[in-house]
């Protein structure tokens, strides 16, 4: 048999191993339920479960079904951001179940869009807003923006106060930056 032959062969063998144990789970439609509480309900049990791809187009029918509850972007955006990091087992090796970086960055700038539109949409809720803003400092923090992460722990702590759980968070993160010798690795 020509070399050719069984290179071509040995190629489409390969391509189609590959493409059949690359199949991601099966995600819910968006048309899953008009009912954006059911829809809710449904993707914060995939969220429960660790399957963040799989909840976003539950949560996004839920937000784009109720656009006026700020609960409801924040949730969907922290949905999205987990999702960046999911991992899945393909081939033997742990991977982002998100392959591609390009895709991830765009999820992020949607999950960064999305929290901005909760913060907006919660107005006078101090807390859902101090909220959505240490979320986004924590994204911040997590994707190498030091001073970002910053100035967003620093603007949550100012807009609630009486949130005891970020006290301080600001004042940690100007530590690490301040004294990066004494970071930890996570």
């Amino acid at each position: 048999m020509p070399v050719a032959v069984i290179a071509a062969l040995l190629a489409a063998g390969t391509l189609a191993w590959w493409r059949l144990g690359n199949k991601h789970p099966p995600t819910p439609s968006p048309g899953a339920t008009a009912d954006p509480r059911v829809a809710y309900e449904k993707g914060t049990v995939l969220v429960r479960q660790g399957k963040f791809v799989e909840s976003l187009q539950l949560l996004r029918s839920a937000a784009e079904g109720a656009p006026d509850l700020a609960q409801l972007h924040h949730d969907y955006a922290t949905a999205i951001l987990n999702a960046v990091h999911q991992g899945r087992r393909h081939l033997g090796r742990q991977e982002f179940a998100v392959r591609s970086s390009v895709e991830r960055v765009a999820m992020v700038r949607e999950a960064l869009r999305e929290l901005a539109e909760g913060e907006r949409i919660a107005g006078k809720d101090v807390r859902q807003v101090a909220w959505d803003k240490r979320t986004t400092a924590q994204a911040m923090g997590v994707w190498g923006f030091p001073w970002e992460a910053l100035v967003g722990y620093r603007q949550a702590e100012w807009t609630d106060p009486s949130w005891t759980e970020i006290a301080g968070r600001a004042d940690h993160i100007m530590d690490e930056m301040q004294h990066p010798e004494n970071v930890r690795e996570r």
